[in-house]
């Protein structure tokens, strides 16, 4: 699957969920099912694709894989994953990578599921 047909699809899925929860490859982002985002920028840069959620929290995929739709949401495989995000109220910045793993968006409803 080239990169952008993964982005069609990410932009498909969030058209349709409009909000998603974040689950990083070690741990939940945020509270679980609680902290909802919306997509605020995704494209395709050269070998990478970048995804921007709420203005601050900002995902740089290396080799991204084939995207898996399941009850919780959209996950997304990787080689690499560059996590940069600031703090939301006082914008202090983070940076983590991520060698290899997973990146889900969860749905509003999964929880209900």
């Amino acid at each position: 699957m080239s990169l952008n047909e993964i982005l069609e699809q990410l932009n498909r899925w969030y058209s349709q969920e409009k909000l998603a929860g974040l689950k990083l490859p070690d741990r939940w982002f945020g509270r679980p099912f609680g902290d909802l985002h919306p997509m605020t920028r995704a494209e395709v840069w050269g070998d990478r694709l970048i995804v921007e959620l709420s203005g601050q929290l900002l995902l740089v995929f290396t080799e991204p894989q084939e995207p898996k739709e399941g009850d919780e949401g959209l996950m997304i495989g990787f080689r690499h994953c560059v996590f940069d995000w600031q703090e939301f109220g006082n914008k202090t910045p983070h940076t983590e990578v991520f060698e290899s793993g997973s990146v889900a968006f969860v749905s509003q409803g999964a929880a209900m599921r």
